[in-house]
């Protein structure tokens, strides 16, 4: 896979970038599917304020739940606040992977 990251990353990092990939493929894409028209219509998508709709916000809150739930959603905030504290280099690899899998 292309990558913009120019060294060889360390296990614990190429290991949340597998986890990642799973998690977005159990996840997220499965949800972007089956709500695609919805996802796709701005009418639908959002509310006549400009706003996600509810049910776009719905489907954001079931992915948050589920991220935070298998380790992703604070991998990179400090520990002093609940987070992992994985760094920088974990969270643009994460953001790498997942480019490449929904582009």
């Amino acid at each position: 896979m292309n990558t913009a990251i120019g060294i060889d990353l360390p296990e614990e990092i190429a290991a949340i970038q597998e986890g990642i990939e799973a998690f977005v493929r159990k996840e997220v894409l499965p949800r972007h599917e089956k709500h695609e028209a919805l996802l796709h219509d701005p009418r639908k998508k959002y509310t006549e304020e400009g706003r996600y709709s509810p049910d776009v916000v719905e489907l954001i809150r079931e992915v948050r739940m589920a991220s935070a739930e298998a380790g992703f959603f604070n991998m990179s905030a400090p520990q002093s606040i609940g987070g992992n504290e994985m760094g920088l280099l974990a969270y643009y690899a994460a953001w790498e992977r997942i480019f490449h899998i929904c582009g």
